[in-house]
């Protein structure tokens, strides 16, 4: 009595033929069907431990020994909306993944490879609080401005990545003044006076 022992490294339909001989012995060629083992998959949890709201979420996943299929993945949002991530192979089947943490709280990342959901999947992770600032030049807390004065400062949002600053402004009365102008001085950068 001898054993046969064969591994087949891909998925996919096999033919194994045994011969003893010069002759095939009964049953033979032998048909297979090796499928996919989902939990040979990696992942590589990338900054998710120390990403903070604001940054770039990055991780990576590795289906080289899970045989041919695509991937795909859906971020769930503390806010419900879910959307796909940016995705692009590194390497055959190795998937790095990213997009831009802007809410607070508990975020959910499903990962599938063809139709069936990867091992480690919902991928949950929280990411730290929010450290971007919004940048002020040429104003102090309690700034004093007599009548007829000019007066201007600058707002630098490029941490923030979009949106227009609101500003607003009241007289020492908590009363709102709305005599003034903001204008851009870059793409990030305004100018109010």
């Amino acid at each position: 009595s001898s054993g046969i022992n064969a591994e087949y490294g891909v998925p996919g339909r096999y033919s194994t033929s045994v011969i003893y001989r010069n002759n095939h012995i009964q049953g033979s060629p032998f048909l297979s069907h090796v499928t996919p083992n989902f939990r040979k998959a990696q992942l590589f949890h990338g900054n998710t431990a120390t990403v903070c709201v604001g940054e770039k979420l990055q991780f990576q996943v590795d289906c080289s020994m899970v045989g041919k299929g695509g991937f795909v993945a859906t971020v769930f949002p503390p806010s419900g909306e879910s959307f796909a991530p940016f995705i692009s192979e590194s390497r055959p089947m190795v998937y790095d993944v990213w997009f831009m943490v802007q809410l607070e709280g508990q975020y959910g990342i499903e990962l599938k490879h063809g139709d069936v959901y990867l091992p480690f999947s919902p991928f949950m992770f929280r990411p730290g609080k929010d450290k971007r600032e919004l940048k002020v030049f040429g104003l102090t807390k309690n700034h004093k401005i007599r009548p007829g004065d000019d007066f201007y400062f600058e707002i630098d949002s490029s941490q923030f990545n979009a949106g227009y600053p609101e500003v607003y402004f009241t007289d020492s009365e908590n009363r709102p003044i709305i005599n003034y102008t903001m204008a851009p001085i870059s793409e990030n950068r305004y100018r109010v006076s």
